[in-house]
């Protein structure tokens, strides 16, 4: 043979070193797997302990009698009303008020999202003019007239109203005063 043939030649692995490394390899992946593992079911844990904490929490927050439950509502109904911004309203009934007419009284009724509006009219175009203005505030809607009936204050007949309106929430939440 050639002087240089041995060089020539693969060289023989050991398949012994192959196998070991195939083996450390499974290995290192079994341990990662366990850890995983390990790691998925301690969040499990927790986040079940985590639910049974808010559980109780919402027991302990929840009141216990009906009078405990009655006054939570109260207050809820308090911390409602003093949130509602009545000065949009106010100001929708200030801009369609007319000479020809006078507010005698203003009746807001917070639960139910309603207003009753009392006063008196020069004649029944005005009261009619009125209710057409007010209608057109996008801070009331269903305006109409409930009673009406005409009156003589010293030796003046007039024409004295009640209109009920309801108010419009969404007009209410944006802040719009403006006219449609």
């Amino acid at each position: 043979m050639h002087e240089l043939a041995p060089y020539l030649r693969v060289p023989k692995r050991s398949a012994l070193l192959i196998w070991g490394a195939v083996f450390c390899l499974l290995a290192i992946v079994f341990v990662a797997a366990f850890q995983l593992h390990k790691a998925h079911q301690l969040t499990q844990a927790s986040s079940v302990a985590l639910a049974n904490l808010r559980l109780a929490e919402e027991e302990k927050r929840r009141p216990s009698s009906a009078k405990e439950q009655e006054d939570l509502r109260k207050w809820g109904m308090v911390v409602q009303e003093r949130a509602f911004d009545w000065s949009i309203v106010f100001e929708s009934i200030e801009s369609t008020v007319t000479p020809n007419i006078g507010l005698l009284e203003f009746t807001p009724d917070k639960l139910t999202g309603t207003l009753q509006i009392k006063g008196q009219a020069r004649d029944q175009d005005a009261l009619g003019q009125y209710v057409s203005a007010l209608s057109k505030v996008n801070a009331l809607r269903r305006v109409h007239v409930v009673r009406e009936y005409t009156s003589e204050d010293t030796n003046l007949l007039t024409i004295s109203f009640e209109i009920k309106a309801s108010i419009r929430g969404t007009a209410l939440a944006r802040g719009q005063v403006a006219r449609k």
